[in-house]
């Protein structure tokens, strides 16, 4: 039987893209779709509270901070998924 979540999924486009963020509790994670293909990756995850580090003791990573770093990786990640998942002719 499914049992629903209380994770909280947020969509955004780039490009030809689907960039999905999750908020899992303790971390984020963040996805990716062509949206021609519909098959999705997983990019990697973030805790929210990192080690001093990234951040200082005690401070928390915000969202806005996982965006940015999703969005700096997007090109690489784009290029990967592209030649995992070739479009079709």
């Amino acid at each position: 039987m499914l049992k629903p979540t209380k994770h909280k999924v947020e969509r955004y486009e780039y490009e030809d893209f689907y960039v999905e963020i999750a908020d899992v509790g303790d971390y984020w994670e963040a996805w990716l779709c062509r949206k021609d293909c519909g098959t999705y990756e997983y990019m990697f995850g973030w805790l929210k509270v990192q080690h001093p580090y990234y951040k200082p003791e005690g401070e928390a990573f915000t969202y806005a901070d996982f965006l940015e770093m999703v969005e700096n990786c997007l090109p690489d990640y784009t290029e990967d998924y592209n030649e995992d998942h070739p479009k079709e002719a």
